[in-house]
């Protein structure tokens, strides 16, 4: 079933599909609210005309550009009362953004409030070459990290028996917790692939972290950790600009190819994206901006293949899209040019990886038949 590209008036859709049928054309009629942000007749009505038959899409233009350069001056009224218009259908427990949308925004901001309220007390300066990050992390987002390595592992338990102050200054601690000092400094910890290219461009040893076990709790079963450091956020900020976007993107996309293919999306496109990043750079990165820019693949790939879906998605926002991550693309390869040669990096310390990893995965996913909208019973 494919939508013709105009919308028109209500009698004059009823006569455009009475011409359509008395041409050997079969087509449905639909009354619908419009709800697409960025449309000029949001919150109007829309009387959409599908074509049944995908074989008829071109003669059902070609009809259409007859009718519409000729229209009949008067409307056969008994026409109208034989093929008169659905009434608009009633959308049954549709959130503002969609159900799986709100349902995602809630957890996010419920996430990061209690994040925020469960940081452990810490020290304001930690003795070298510690593994600082244990000190600052919530239990919840030590349990949705991509990864928890021994060596953090290792700092919980030091905070654990002999507390925070003794991070100022390890000499008082005891023979058990010198023990787990230097464990905790000289086990190796996967910091990602990119100290790796640092050092081989330089002629360096390689690093330490080269050496370390990857995806450790991951290995150990906690699977959840694959996808879940998208639902983290690291201030305020961040959370309501991802969020923003979830609301805009997600809604459309949501209602457009039902709750469970979105929900299969989204899980594709944050797991996927998490793991790129956390071979580029180690386990310590959050955010939703992966499966975000994901949605902006999506999307753009979608209005490319089949543009009477649809999205509302202006091509100025693609571009400002486009120009972020390459902006950022752009301040990363500078940065590892000035590690080599200076050894003096300029990172941005942003997610890069999964941002360009993420568009990648929602061009291809944007691609596939499985994620098409289908008008009828498209939940």
């Amino acid at each position: 079933m494919r939508r013709l590209n105009h919308n028109l008036e209500a009698n004059r859709a009823v006569a455009l599909s009475h011409f359509l049928t008395s041409n050997g054309v079969k087509n449905e009629l639909e009354l619908s609210k419009n709800e697409d942000w960025g449309s000029e007749n949001y919150g109007g009505n829309d009387c959409l005309i599908w074509v049944v038959n995908e074989g008829d899409i071109e003669r059902a233009k070609e009809l259409t550009q007859q009718f519409l350069e000729n229209p009949p001056k008067q409307i056969d009224h008994q026409i109208l009362l034989e093929k008169k218009p659905p009434a608009p259908k009633a959308k049954k427990n549709e959130s503002l953004f969609g159900m799986l949308s709100t349902l995602i925004i809630a957890l996010c901001v419920v996430i990061f409030a209690i994040c925020e309220w469960t940081v452990p007390a810490h020290p304001d300066e930690v003795a070298n070459p510690i593994a600082a990050v244990p000190l600052t992390s919530a239990p919840l987002k030590q349990t949705l990290l991509y990864d928890w390595p021994l060596p953090y592992q290792l700092v919980d338990e030091i905070y654990t028996l002999y507390g925070p102050e003794v991070f100022r200054d390890p000499s008082s601690l005891p023979p058990r917790g010198v023990e787990l000092w230097n464990r905790a400094v000289t086990t190796p910890m996967w910091e990602g692939i990119y100290p790796v290219l640092v050092s081989f461009a330089r002629g360096d040893k390689l690093p330490k972290s080269a050496e370390a076990e990857l995806f450790t709790k991951i290995g150990e079963g906690e699977i959840w950790r694959s996808f879940t450091p998208a639902l983290l956020h690291f201030d305020i900020f961040h959370l309501f600009f991802n969020m923003i976007w979830l609301a805009f993107l997600g809604r459309q996309i949501e209602k457009k190819i039902g709750i469970f293919r979105y929900l299969l999306l989204i899980l594709a496109a944050g797991i996927i994206s998490n793991s790129c990043q956390y071979l580029m750079s180690g386990p310590n990165f959050l955010g939703y901006s992966g499966v975000l820019t994901a949605y902006f693949g999506f999307i753009w790939m979608r209005q490319r293949i089949a543009p009477f879906e649809g999205y509302q998605v202006q091509p100025a926002l693609f571009t400002f899209m486009g120009i972020f991550i390459l902006g950022l693309a752009l301040l990363q390869a500078i940065s590892f040019a000035t590690e080599i040669l200076f050894n003096f990096p300029i990172s941005p310390g942003i997610a890069n990886t999964a941002h360009v990893s993420g568009v990648v995965i929602g061009l291809l996913l944007g691609r596939l038949s499985l994620f098409a909208w289908k008008p009828v019973n498209n939940q």
